[in-house]
């Protein structure tokens, strides 16, 4: 489930039309709205949204929900970019 909600590239990078743009993780955050344990599904939606970015600085978040529509985590990044 961990993996998962990582799985995502940054937001901010499909901002840029040129190539990949270096980044990196500052900071991230990841709650469990459904102990991994009892999450049984096949597959997964994400969602992820910049929040904001200003002056090489990005925060992301994101909600990931099981097949059945039910939220299972939520997670919050905050990153640097270099574009």
């Amino acid at each position: 489930m961990v993996t998962i909600c990582d799985i995502p590239p940054p937001v901010i990078l499909s901002y840029f039309e040129q190539g990949p743009i270096p980044s990196s993780s500052l900071s991230w955050s990841l709650e469990f709205v459904v102990p991994p344990e009892e999450v049984k599904s096949d597959w997964f939606y994400l969602e992820f949204i910049a929040d904001a970015a200003a002056d090489g600085y990005t925060q992301q978040s994101g909600k990931i929900y099981d097949e059945s529509g039910q939220l299972c985590a939520l997670s919050r990044q905050c990153m640097v970019y270099f574009g």
